[in-house]
C-alpha cells in the first residue's frame, strides 16, 4: 500500500464493511464544552473530525437523519434490518 492509498478517505460503504457494529445510520449526540448539545452525522464526522465550530450541534435527530438520507445513501446491496418486537 502506497502512501497516497492510505490518505484517501473511505467511502460510506468502506466505513459500514470495516466497522459493522457502529450505528452509521443514527445520529451521535454531542456536546461543547459549554454544555450545549446537538446531533451529528456520523459518516461526516470520520471523515472531517470535530473542530470547534461544530454546525451539526444546531441539528436536530431528525434533520441529520434526513442529512444522512441526502448525502449518505444506502450502498449497493444493502438492505435496512428490521428487528421484531417482542
Amino acid at each position: 500500500m502506497t502512501l497516497q492509498e492510505e490518505e484517501q478517505p473511505l467511502t460510506d460503504a468502506e466505513l459500514e464493511m470495516r466497522f459493522p457494529s457502529v450505528p452509521w445510520r443514527d445520529p451521535v449526540r454531542i456536546s461543547d464544552f459549554d454544555g450545549n448539545f446537538g446531533f451529528a452525522c456520523r459518516f461526516c464526522i470520520a471523515r472531517h473530525g470535530i473542530g470547534r465550530d461544530i454546525p451539526s450541534l444546531s441539528m436536530s435527530a431528525r434533520e441529520v437523519r434526513r442529512h444522512i438520507g441526502e448525502h449518505h445513501p444506502w450502498s449497493v446491496g444493502h438492505k435496512r434490518i428490521r428487528r421484531k418486537r417482542f
